[in-house]
């Protein structure tokens, strides 16, 4: 089975899109590209980043193209069996704004494949539950704002959507009763013979960026440390492939945006630490077989923009 993951859209509802070329694309068709004469912002963090969300603009069609490309993807006659999003899928716009989301998922599914296959949803920190129930297209399992716990058996494999949202918890939140239901989760796909993928959107490698892995992490880890179980998130916008802790591991790229730390100089004074963000979007591809991912790919493509500095000093 192939699974095409893709992560962190960040889509504002009525967002403007930023200037397009002649044949309806920026520079490339993963990314727009900025206003002849528009600066980066260079702003203190409380400040910077609803202005770099403006900045952002139309997050979708990056999406759709990292989407349709993924989908394509026909390597030796293997075809996208499920889609995993790991969440952070909206910024503004509630309900519609989830429901554009997933009309672009299903849309795309039919015009390349013929038909929608599953789709695995996972919340991530900037999501709002209860929204992403009421206007994501078909049912999700569960009520209002409780945890998306659900998973979904594709093709011999079961795709676990482990959810580590929590509202007032930018980092992440795991608690005894979220880690007890993954624990049946994942011995009913041991039984079964079948691989578990659990897909999840706050990082638990703490060297993967500067912002703090998920807390629990370790206790997470103690319970995922078993054959025949991959993560797959989100949450940093950068890939990463790796076994981490005895745990196989995989981070998506965003489809939206990539922030890196830097030191800068505003108006030539002294050097600041800062947050650099540019336009990025990615997708990673995996091919499971036989209990486990025998090969995994993440494409990437820079849009060329840098979108501003969010200034930490």
């Amino acid at each position: 089975m192939r699974v095409l993951h893709l992560s962190d859209i960040h889509y504002s509802l009525g967002a403007k899109g930023a200037r397009r070329g002649a044949d309806g694309c920026g520079d490339n068709a993963h990314g727009a590209v900025a206003e002849v004469g528009d600066r980066p912002l260079s702003l203190p963090a409380a400040e910077f980043y609803p202005a770099m969300v403006d900045r952002l603009g139309d997050v979708l069609p990056a999406f759709e193209a990292c989407l349709r490309e993924g989908l394509a993807a026909d390597d030796a006659g293997e075809r996208v069996g499920a889609i995993v999003l790991t969440g952070d899928f909206v910024e503004r716009g509630g309900a519609a704004a989830y429901r554009a989301v997933g009309e672009v998922v299903h849309r795309v599914c039919r015009e390349v494949l013929g038909a929608v296959v599953p789709c695995i949803v996972t919340p991530g920190n900037h999501d709002d539950r209860a929204a992403l129930r009421a206007g994501w297209p078909g049912a999700l399992p569960g009520l209002g704002g409780e945890p998306l716990l659900y998973t979904c058996e594709v093709a011999g494999s079961s795709l676990i959507s482990f959810d580590t949202s929590e509202p007032g918890h930018a980092d992440g939140y795991v608690d005894a009763e979220r880690l007890a239901w993954l624990r049946g989760e994942l011995e009913t796909a041991a039984s079964r013979g079948q691989m578990a993928l659990v897909c999840t959107h706050h990082h638990v490698d703490p060297s993967q960026t500067d912002m703090p892995a998920l807390p629990g992490a370790v206790e997470l880890l103690e319970l995922l440390r078993r054959p025949g179980v991959a993560v797959l998130n989100g949450h940093t916008h950068h890939q990463a492939h790796r076994v981490y802790e005895g745990v196989e591991y995989h981070t998506a790229d965003a489809t939206s945006f990539q922030a890196d730390p830097c030191d800068v100089r505003p108006a030539g004074g002294a050097p600041v630490r800062a947050v650099r963000f540019r336009r990025l979007s990615g997708y990673n591809v995996y091919d499971v077989r036989d209990r486990r991912i025998v090969r995994a790919c993440a494409v990437a493509y820079d849009g060329g923009e840098v979108l501003g500095d969010m200034l930490l000093g």
